[in-house]
């Protein structure tokens, strides 16, 4: 659906029926109704098909359970990095790289997951490794994980934190990578981290949305909604209750109370009689 057939379908429903064609809405006005209705649907799948829980003290972001609500958002980039380093000299260092590395014209709006695979040998006798995941940790969490005897980051298992660079200025959205291969050092390993260095990193992530824009009617060029077909429908649905809250002057009032809401079903479905429980 280009964004002028979402314009006219928005007035459709948000206007008196068989009014669709008259401006009583302003197309930069439906535009950002459209675009805040965008970034709710994406939150709430996201929200939806994310475990936001764990009963373990060190937490591991968890995997979109259904990427393909999101398909034609949902990206997947290998960096390749050919590291001159061997593994074994990354004991208590971790390989950095940039954000910037993984961007190009799709720029991020939430990181799924990271995998890594490294070259073990030289010459024509190296061999690449399968894929291993990589466990994505809060920084505050870093110092524990490097000390725990089961939970620091080996060759198979290695960690990451993600943060701000520095260096990137306001409004910059850059964020440093750094990645924890482990010590090592059990025996068999550490023959094999002295031979071994990163090849190659897999990064898999959502992209922002575009911002959709209606410039037919001033001469510009119109910005289409990349969202999947099949979630088109229903963003414009949230769209028109965004509208009809908002000339209602109770937005903030619905806004509360759907959050309300979400905590009472999930206090709810936390209950062991809605956990096939009987006395």
């Amino acid at each position: 659906m280009t964004i002028a057939e979402m314009h006219v379908w928005f007035r459709q429903y948000a206007q008196q029926m068989g009014m669709q064609n008259v401006r009583a809405i302003l197309p930069e006005q439906i535009d950002t109704l459209i675009n805040t209705s965008i970034k709710d649907t994406i939150d709430e799948i996201v929200r939806a098909n994310v475990g936001t829980t764990n009963d373990r003290v060190i937490t591991d972001n968890a995997k979109l359970a259904s990427v393909n609500a999101l398909r034609t958002l949902y990206k997947v980039k290998t960096v390749n990095i050919n590291d001159t380093n061997k593994i074994d000299s990354y004991k208590n260092e971790p390989y950095t790289m940039q954000s910037t590395q993984v961007e190009s014209e799709n720029a991020p709006l939430y990181y799924v997951d990271f995998a890594i695979r490294y070259n073990v040998g030289t010459g024509t006798s190296a061999k690449t490794t399968r894929w291993f995941p990589i466990r994505i940790i809060d920084d505050s969490y870093l110092a524990d994980v490097l000390n725990d005897w089961v939970l620091s980051p080996r060759m198979r298992t290695p960690v990451m934190v993600i943060y701000k660079s520095i260096a990137s200025g306001a409004g910059v959205e850059d964020s440093t990578f750094e990645i924890y291969v482990g010590e090592n050092d059990a025996e068999g390993v550490s023959g094999i981290a002295e031979e071994a260095n990163i090849k190659d990193i897999r990064c898999s992530y959502i992209k922002k949305p575009n911002k959709v824009q209606y410039l037919t009617d001033i001469g510009g060029t119109n910005i289409d909604s990349d969202l999947p077909e099949q979630l088109q429908i229903p963003m414009l649905k949230h769209a028109v209750d965004l509208y009809r809250a908002s000339i209602s002057g109770n937005l903030f009032a619905a806004q509360q109370q759907q959050q309300e809401n979400n905590r009472e079903l999930a206090r709810n479905a936390a209950r062991p009689d809605n956990d096939g429980y009987q006395s």
